[in-house]
């Protein structure tokens, strides 16, 4: 790596993110499909009226009455509405990009896909093109952080992709999709739940790891919503993180989590 080019280039992008504002009563709902639907509804429903913006690849006719923005760069109109109801037609791999115009009071990932992990890997690579990540986890390390989280609530653990998958549920059982997730006890599988899976994530703590953890907060039954406060300052500490392991010479071992009461998801990747 060019260290002195790949720091100033870090460094910039950290100004950036440091002066993107966090505009309120705002709403991002990444996905138009069935859950969507749901995180479409329950933002139009709220009492505030906020401004709302879908991203999609395709174009549907959940968003037809819809406001469609060209591209980011009319992200400014978004804004200086209130009550605007806005479409961005966008793959999910420009996502990254928005945030370096504002983020939103409030981000609904709604798509099959650890969204946290995916933007930070790809936010980081684009940076500049010695920043590679690196999915497949050495056997050692890979062993230290699934020693570190309780058995019980691991689903499953792959170290070729550097993916683990949390919950108090067990394989087969289902969960009802009107669920209000329950912090200490389950009744529908009638099962103690002595501390959340937040909780238990946030536990993780091993030297040279950098645990990131973001709560998806249980909007209403069966919906989580992330805070772009939050999503705003796990990117920053990531950016600083990152930019003084490259200092020091060394490689950094990011673990990424999105996690709820009871269920959570972990990518874990080296740069």
């Amino acid at each position: 790596m060019t260290s002195e080019k790949i720091l100033n280039a870090i460094s910039k992008v950290i100004q950036r993110v440091e002066s993107v504002q966090i505009y309120s009563n705002t709403y991002f709902i990444l996905g138009a499909g069935q859950f969507g639907r749901i995180a479409l509804e329950y933002a139009q429903n709220q009492d505030s009226k906020p401004t709302i913006l879908v991203i999609d690849k395709i174009d549907t006719p959940l968003v037809h009455e819809y406001h469609r923005l060209a591209d980011e760069h009319e992200l400014n109109i978004i804004w200086n509405t209130s009550n605007g109801r806005f479409f961005l037609q966008k793959d999910v791999k420009n996502l990254p990009f928005l945030f370096l115009f504002g983020f939103p009071d409030y981000f609904i990932p709604a798509i099959p896909l650890h969204v946290l992990a995916f933007l930070l890997q790809e936010f980081l690579q684009s940076i500049h093109a010695d920043i590679q990540v690196r999915n497949s986890i050495p056997h050692d390390k890979w062993n230290i952080i699934l020693n570190s989280i309780p058995k019980q609530v691991v689903l499953d653990a792959d170290p070729n992709n550097g993916v683990i998958l949390l919950s108090w549920v067990k394989e087969g059982e289902i969960c009802p999709p009107n669920c209000i997730a329950p912090i200490r006890f389950c009744p529908h599988h009638n099962r103690k739940k002595p501390f959340t899976i937040t909780e238990i994530v946030r536990k993780v703590s091993i030297p040279d790891i950098l645990n990131l953890t973001i709560e998806s907060h249980q909007a209403t039954a069966g919906l989580g919503i992330i805070k772009g406060m939050e999503l705003k300052n796990l990117l920053l500490t990531c950016l600083i993180q990152l930019q003084k392991k490259i200092e020091s010479k060394h490689h950094l071992l990011f673990f990424v989590a999105t996690t709820c009461n009871c269920h959570g998801v972990v990518n874990v990747f080296y740069i």
